[in-house]
């Protein structure tokens, strides 16, 4: 059984197959078999073609159930059940006109069959008749008020009308009856995000990719939303005005070609000129830290910070020479004050997860990770820091699917912890000896 989830430009609609389950749950576990022979047996009863219609439904086999709910509704064309379900197999088949005028029949026959009103209103907005779609969900609402699909389809009918504030509303009811459906998270995010709420909808995304972690759409929201939230927070900030521009420029043009020497001395001439200048502060301290001179990276890193407090990409980079330099509880404090000043930065999320996670802060780095896998979708070192995460919360089935991600990745830069990694599979096959884990180990 699958449940369609089909986009129409903004508008997200679940397709009337979320309905399937409910129903067959009340059938008889017939096989087709069975009914087939139940149809040989009584060829005019229309409960019967209603019922193999819905058994071929169940396993995606349109043709046949289009052809037994024909027949059903051939011979019981007064049934309203029957009129719904063949409507269905006509909006799998996205034979819109003919399912809308099934549906209809079907609420005609019985006013109150709210899945018959769903089902018309989903197929009303794959059509494009938005107005006509929420009149349709209204009124499933109002004889099921309980009907999370009816809810969701008439807050995303709303947010594609414009009408965010009446989106939210009914998003927020379905997240609060069912807090456990990633999708509900997910579509709450991306309604946030459009009503400028980037703090709620980073936090809604969280969460979609919390209950499901493979879920690429929520990864995506939530990435845009943080480069939004990043946008709308970040101040110009104005570079230093000295003469020591040159240098420093000079010593960028040197670091990105990897003369690390020729930065290194460009820098020192520019904080001669300007002792002041903060850029130049940054540059050689990483320049530094990258050699492998903690103590005077550290220095000029700090004053960097001290100079200009906002400046983000300082105190990701003076976190990061206090992690290797073993001030470990300083750098966290350092690497989460540079995604609060920067929100899209995905490296400070991607090193502030693994120290987070080396700290055995494992619910806090899971968060962060998938931050900067929301960022950095091409990196693979945040899949595997995830997987590992994901191995020591017990969590073996995403952890596979995170090392997977990362083995598939396009950039391993910077390294991935493998060691780690292996470490983690090793320890999880004493637990359990699965195949899985031993062709992952493998590869």
């Amino acid at each position: 059984m699958r449940i369609n989830c089909i986009h129409l430009g903004a508008l997200a609609v679940v397709c009337a197959m979320w309905a399937v389950s409910s129903l067959a749950q009340k059938a008889p576990a017939s096989s087709i078999e069975q009914l087939q022979a139940a149809v040989q047996h009584s060829p005019f009863d229309s409960k019967v073609r209603l019922q193999l219609g819905l058994a071929y439904i169940a396993m995606d086999d349109f043709p046949h159930a289009l052809e037994a709910l024909h027949d059903a509704v051939r011979l019981g064309p007064n049934s309203s059940e029957a009129h719904n379900w063949l409507g269905v197999a006509l909006m799998e088949k996205s034979d819109l006109p003919n399912a809308v005028a099934e549906f209809r029949k079907a609420v005609a026959l019985d006013p109150k069959n709210a899945r018959a009103y769903t089902n018309l209103g989903s197929a009303l907005s794959h059509s494009g008749e938005t107005d006509q779609a929420i009149t349709a969900f209204q009124k499933a609402l109002a004889l099921a008020p309980n009907r999370s699909g009816a809810q969701l389809d008439l807050a995303l009918a709303l947010r594609d009308k414009g009408d965010l504030e009446g989106a939210l509303r009914h998003l927020h009811r379905v997240v609060a009856a069912e807090p456990g459906n990633a999708i509900f998270h997910y579509e709450l995010g991306q309604t946030l995000r459009q009503s400028g709420d980037f703090a709620g909808a980073v936090a809604a995304f969280e969460k979609a990719v919390e209950i499901n972690p493979e879920q690429q759409e929520a990864y995506y929201g939530l990435g845009q939303t943080l480069k939004q939230q990043s946008a709308a927070t970040q101040k110009p900030v104005p570079a230093s005005a000295s003469s020591a521009d040159g240098f420093y420029k000079r010593a960028q043009e040197l670091a990105a070609k990897g003369d690390l020497n020729g930065a290194r001395e460009q820098l020192t001439s520019a904080l001669q000129a300007d002792e002041k200048h903060v850029e130049a502060h940054n540059l050689l301290g990483y320049v530094l830290g990258q050699q492998g001179d903690l103590a005077f990276a550290l220095n000029h890193l700090e004053r960097a910070v001290q100079l200009r407090p906002e400046y983000a990409d300082a105190h990701y980079n003076f976190g990061v020479a206090l992690w290797y330099s073993g001030s470990h509880e300083r750098a966290i404090s350092e690497l989460k004050e540079s995604v609060r000043l920067d929100p899209a930065a995905g490296a400070s999320y991607a090193f502030l997860g693994m120290t987070l996670r080396e700290t055995t802060d494992l619910s806090a780095a899971r968060t962060d990770l998938q931050c900067a896998i929301a960022l950095l979708p091409a990196t693979a070192a945040s899949y595997i820091d995830l997987g590992i995460v994901f191995l020591r919360l017990g969590e073996v089935d995403r952890a596979l699917g995170q090392f997977e991600a990362g083995l598939n990745a396009t950039s391993f830069v910077p390294v991935p912890d493998w060691q780690a990694a292996v470490s983690g599979l090793r320890s999880s096959l004493v637990k359990s000896d699965r195949a899985d884990a031993h062709n992952m180990l493998g590869l």
